[in-house]
């Protein structure tokens, strides 16, 4: 399996592989010898081993620590943090040719489905199924850690993408069937009677809920989170309109419930561009508490009309900064 991805950058510089990684994080110039591209080649082949190694068929998904957990304590508990990371653990696998180390995710999500429907219920009076933004081997699926953090019950409308992905990476239909549109379905199901009127706009908007991990400036300068219909929230939620109504028609599903979904699709908010040339995160144009932090644009280049993506470009390269950025925004 590892050997079906080569990428070929160049011979590595003639250095032990600490002494090639601490020139590339104090960023010396080329003319030092500091270029090493063969070193991003053996970093992306390592990611590719990481998740090789901790997620088979029959195994359990790759948490925040894989199988290398060392502790009875770890940071976070060693479980799935559903707002990104776990998402980021299974980049490699279909993009990278690992597409069975991918099975022991789309296990896990379909697993959440039973809790979920019952947290929709309990929580939001909602069909559908839901889970927030943390989870465990126990398929824990309610709010945790707070509202600054656990306030957020998107995290179905996120991995429905993730087995989507899978039929389109792969063009199985059976799985399809059998395992993604099931998920696709209720987690839609959930969205659609989540969704409320905005009480001023012709549109329909998650609330409450947070931009994960981002804070915002009120008018009188508090620092808050809960908002609602975050830029990511809307993006999720059109994403999973959109997969549910395309994995219907692949599979010859006609219903008006997929009627629905288009209809709902066409009355989500819009993405605006900020005073600062940035996608805002939230709905209103607010400051961003840390303007380096987390931005929920992970879809961007998806949904955003092109002449938006052009007037959007600086603003976005801006706002870089942190690492945890760059992900979201991928």
């Amino acid at each position: 399996m590892f050997d079906r991805v080569e990428l070929d950058l160049g011979d590595p510089v003639d250095r032990p592989t600490d002494e090639r990684l601490d020139r590339l994080a104090e960023g010396t110039g080329e003319s030092e010898g500091a270029a090493d591209p063969q070193f991003v080649a053996l970093y992306a082949q390592f990611g590719r081993y990481l998740l090789l190694a901790s997620s088979r068929p029959g195994t359990e998904p790759a948490n925040l620590q894989g199988v290398w957990n060392e502790s009875f304590d770890p940071p976070w508990n060693s479980g799935y943090t559903l707002n990104i990371n776990l998402e980021m653990n299974y980049w490699p696998a279909l993009q990278a040719n690992l597409a069975e180390c991918a099975a022991p995710l789309y296990d896990f999500v379909d697993e959440l489905r039973s809790p979920g429907r019952r947290v929709a219920e309990a929580h939001y009076g909602c069909d559908g199924f839901t889970v927030h933004h943390n989870s465990d081997r126990w398929c824990n699926v309610v709010p945790v850690d707070g509202a600054r953090w656990g306030l957020w019950p998107m995290g179905t409308a996120w991995l429905s993408r993730v087995v989507w992905d899978h039929y389109a990476f792969t063009r199985d239909e059976w799985s399809l069937r059998e395992t993604a549109y099931p998920i696709l379905r209720e987690a839609a199901a959930f969205l659609l009677e989540f969704l409320v009127d905005h009480p001023e706009e012709d549109w329909l908007v998650t609330a409450p809920s947070i931009s994960p991990e981002n804070a915002y400036i009120t008018d009188d300068g508090q620092e808050a989170t809960v908002t609602y219909a975050p830029t990511m929230d809307v993006q999720l939620v059109r994403d999973c309109f959109e997969h549910c109504v395309a994995a219907a028609d692949v599979l010859d599903i006609a219903d008006e419930f997929h009627e629905e979904l288009v209809a709902t699709a066409e009355r989500l908010p819009p993405m605006q561009v900020g005073e600062h040339g940035q996608l805002q995160a939230w709905i209103e144009d607010y400051d961003e508490a840390e303007p380096v932090a987390m931005l929920a644009i992970g879809f961007v280049l998806f949904v955003i009309p092109e002449p938006a993506t052009s007037t959007l470009g600086v603003g976005l390269m801006l706002l870089g900064g942190a690492w945890w950025f760059y992900e979201w925004q991928r």
